[in-house]
């Protein structure tokens, strides 16, 4: 269950404000697919125009991610603003490397020592329904077994 995406950014620019919307989308075979839902909403007049800060975004209603799937995770300017989103060179992540990044000017691209954007991801485990059969039938002998002590 995704429950948060933190990502580092920074304004360049005071004087430019508009919104910034981080959303989650499917994955395509070329980049970002559908829309599966937005995570948050922010003014670019919040983000620190002096060094590149942590900003998170929490969705309304927790995310189902399915095991060993891509996702994207797209910041997007919804009016004139200066906000940068930082990168690393840093490639050893889980998943960062043989992965990709995707701008819309340029594509799809390979993720390099300068491309693989700076963020966290938050999930949640939820058990799989044979785990919580297991686990409720487990409850369900220890509670038998009770009774038929006292």
């Amino acid at each position: 269950m995704l429950t948060q995406v933190t990502a580092l950014l920074k304004s360049d620019s005071a004087d430019l404000v508009g919104d910034l919307r981080v959303s989650l989308y499917s994955d395509s075979t070329s980049g970002p697919g559908a829309l599966l839902t937005t995570l948050g909403t922010l003014s670019s007049a919040a983000v620190s125009t002096n060094h590149f800060a942590a900003y998170t975004f929490t969705p309304t209603h927790g995310v189902a991610l399915a095991a060993d799937t891509t996702y994207w995770v797209q910041i997007e300017s919804l009016g004139a603003s200066a906000v940068e989103w930082s990168w690393s060179q840093d490639l050893s992540g889980t998943g960062v490397t043989g992965g990709s990044n995707y701008n819309a000017l340029f594509g799809s691209n390979a993720n390099t020592a300068f491309a693989p954007y700076q963020m966290s991801v938050s999930v949640q485990a939820v058990p799989e329904p044979a785990s919580a059969a297991l686990m409720l039938g487990g409850a369900g002998l220890l509670l038998a077994a009770r009774r038929r002590q006292g």
